[in-house]
């Protein structure tokens, strides 16, 4: 919700699939927590939108994306990064090694 509430369903799940992605390689921590706070990662983390965003509840569609991805959904492959599409360079785009789905690469 905090990095991709403004996407669509698959632009959020795009996002959910990086920190399942993160999880399972264990290169982030080895719980949920652990890869959302990882350092500098998730800028909702350390700006408190993410605290906001549990405490309100997000929206219905990034709390079904949420469980969507807990059961598996990926729509990114083994992809652990993503940026947006802003604030992406020319490189990324001429290595031909990414995928785009709303506002992130």
């Amino acid at each position: 919700y905090c990095e991709a509430g403004n996407q669509s369903y698959e632009g959020q799940l795009a996002v959910a699939s990086v920190v399942m992605n993160r999880l399972y390689s264990g290169k982030w921590g080895s719980s949920l927590s652990s890869v959302i706070y990882a350092p500098s990662q998730f800028t909702g983390a350390y700006t408190g939108a993410f605290s906001t965003a549990l405490s309100t509840g997000g929206s219905a569609t990034s709390l079904q994306v949420a469980q969507d991805a807990l059961n598996g959904a990926n729509n990114i492959g083994s992809y652990m990064s993503f940026r947006p599409s802003w604030n992406t360079t020319q490189s990324v785009y001429d290595g031909g090694n990414y995928v785009q789905i709303g506002n992130h690469v």
